[in-house]
């Protein structure tokens, strides 16, 4: 609907939720719609950003929410020049990288190149790149999420949970986080849960037999 949702809001008195967001950033007043849920597939890197007025959740999902770091291919059976990924820098460093101009960035990777392969390397370049820096993107302001030691064991029960009639889904929700597997892997876990608050307990089956989420027991 492209819509940049800024606050999340549980409304007791009709058992919605109420999302809030701008048709631009320099208006003042919030627009508003409400649903009966809200399955949240955003990272935590920009959840962490909106506001949840009136609206509390168990204290370990809370946690996550603020605490979960954000770190910040070959084309096959293609003719012509080859693609790599030649630069995939994460954390604080990855940061750094970010605060370069284009150029700088592409003729860093370059030089690296050339140093590793030898002059072949720039011969071979044709000019073209993609320069992606995850930090800099609005929907995003991360790439995947990299938990320290600990918390998986600590945090992904509460994801499990259905709180405020918010399911909270995406990669940083999996035990194996950062792959585009384990983000749809838990909008399957996502859709399990808000079937099951519906009551609709057969559905749920026929969706954890379909797509095989054998890790789910109902």
């Amino acid at each position: 609907m492209n819509r940049m949702v800024e606050r999340a809001e549980f409304l007791p008195k009709t058992n919605q939720v109420q999302l809030s967001w701008k048709n631009n950033f320099t208006d003042i007043a919030l627009q508003n719609a409400t649903y009966d849920y809200a399955m949240i597939a955003v990272p935590f890197s920009k959840v962490r950003s909106w506001r949840f007025p009136n609206t509390f959740f168990d204290p370990t999902l809370t946690d996550a929410i603020t605490a979960v770091p954000y770190t910040t291919d070959c084309k096959l059976n293609a003719t012509g020049p080859g693609v790599m990924l030649a630069s995939y820098t994460d954390n604080d460093f990855g940061l750094r990288f970010a605060s370069l101009t284009e150029q700088e960035h592409v003729q860093y990777v370059l030089n690296a190149m050339v140093e590793i392969h030898g002059d072949v390397a720039r011969d071979q370049y044709t000019g073209k790149y993609n320069r992606i820096c995850w930090v800099l993107d609005p929907l995003e302001s991360g790439s995947w999420a990299s938990p320290s030691i600990g918390m998986h064991e600590l945090y992904i029960p509460a994801y499990f949970k259905t709180e405020n009639n918010m399911i909270f889904v995406g990669e940083h929700t999996r035990y194996t986080h950062a792959w585009i597997a384990s983000a749809l892997e838990s909008g399957i876990r996502g859709s399990v849960q808000l079937m099951l608050e519906l009551g609709l307990v057969d559905e749920a089956k026929e969706i954890t037999k379909t797509f095989m989420a054998r890790w789910i027991s109902i």
